[in-house]
This record gives C-alpha cells, structure tokens and sequence, in this order.
C-alpha cells in the first residue's frame, strides 16, 4: 500500500464562520465568484457580438442546408443544400404564392411528399 498524501487545505476548515471575521471573508470569496461569473458573461457576449458583425452564422444549419467540411476564404464552413428539404421549401413557396396561409402551407408541402 502507498502511504496517503497529507490532507490539502480546505477553505471550509480555515474559516470560522461563527465570527465577523470569518463570514467577512466568505462574503468576499462570494463576491469575487460572482465578479467573474460576469465577467466571462460579459466576454462571451462581446465576442458572439464581434462574431455576429464579422457575418459569420451561428447556431445550426438552417432548413434545407448543411455545413460541408469545405471552407471558404475567411475558414468558415459552407452551407450545401440538401435537395430533399429543398424540393419541401420549394413546395411551400408554391403553395404560398398561390395565397394560401403559412400555416396551411406546411402540412400540405409534409404530405405531398
């Protein structure tokens, strides 16, 4: 057997909560916890902004595409379409042209195929 290591420090053991003191200094260890949890909100936030202004999408795929493993210029993926979803959106643009109500359209295009 190997000897176990020596016990590390815990926070829980060093503070006696019972006084000022101590809850004083969980009081600050909270505030910084809370200090960095918005700071990478914030961060996070300005990138996905910077990302959104540069045009590049996020998120899934949108319908009737897919993200090929091909990149353009700037190394962001394109979109392929797929044909199956393309014939489903080019039913639904058909039946909207002809007048009928976005939501009659779907369920039509989804059984015409």
């Amino acid at each position: 057997m190997f000897p176990s290591p020596p016990p590390s420090p815990s926070l829980c053991g060093m503070v006696n909560t019972h006084s000022a003191a101590g809850r004083m200094v969980l009081m600050n260890l909270a505030n910084y916890t809370q200090f960095e949890r918005e700071m990478m909100s914030e961060r996070t936030r300005d990138a996905l902004q910077h990302m959104k202004a540069q045009g590049i999408r996020l998120g899934p795929a949108p319908y009737g595409y897919r993200f090929s493993h091909d990149t353009d210029e700037n190394g962001r993926r394109l979109l392929v379409p797929l044909p199956e979803e393309q014939d489903v959106l080019r039913q639904i643009r058909e039946l909207r042209s002809d007048g009928r109500a976005p939501n009659k359209s779907v369920p039509c295009a989804r059984t015409a195929r």
